[in-house]
């Protein structure tokens, strides 16, 4: 098996001990530690030396992952309000209502991990909750701003994991693997 330079006790540290690591996998040309897929070294790279060389080489790519960033957050505070709100009873939430935060965390985690199914389910799941709340409680009409807005960011999920995955399926197999 073919080595290259790898720091010892990284993440993704080889089977074959410190020092090593196979040849197919994507070294960060700055430190030298080596990572699985290019995904990770990316971000390893954007994170640790402030560089991001698939932003600036693939364009979109930057939008996707904002797009995706922004669908998570927002799924993330859609759960964490609900959860509130359920358990103070705040505009005539209850328990059920957890039900809906499971759902919403569920899918947001799915989003998180670029799942395009997930993105379009928590879009329409959104969607769909909204319109039975504002039929079923007229007077909570005054959160369809909020609404709206959440319902953007959802989309942009949508969007993002699309572009993501159509960027993966253009760019270039790895060498050697």
């Amino acid at each position: 098996m073919e080595t290259v330079p790898h720091q010892a006790g990284g993440l993704n540290a080889p089977a074959g001990g410190p020092g090593t690591a196979p040849a197919n996998a994507f070294v960060c040309p700055e430190c030298g530690k080596a990572y699985d897929g290019d995904f990770a070294l990316s971000y390893h790279r954007k994170v640790v030396h402030d560089t991001d060389p698939l932003a600036a080489a693939t364009p979109g790519y930057g939008n996707a992952l904002s797009h995706i960033r922004n669908a998570v957050i927002a799924g993330f505070v859609s759960t964490a309000l609900t959860v509130v709100f359920a358990a103070t009873g705040f505009m005539g939430m209850d328990a059920w209502s957890l039900i809906d935060a499971t759902i919403i965390l569920g899918l947001t985690i799915g989003v998180w991990n670029r799942n395009r199914g997930c993105a379009i389910a928590l879009f329409v799941v959104w969607v769909l909750e909204k319109l039975f709340q504002f039929v079923s409680a007229p007077g909570s009409i005054v959160g369809i701003p909020i609404a709206i807005a959440f319902a953007v960011f959802f989309y942009q999920g949508i969007s993002g994991t699309f572009e993501y995955h159509r960027w993966r399926a253009a760019r270039p197999p790895a060498e050697g693997g």
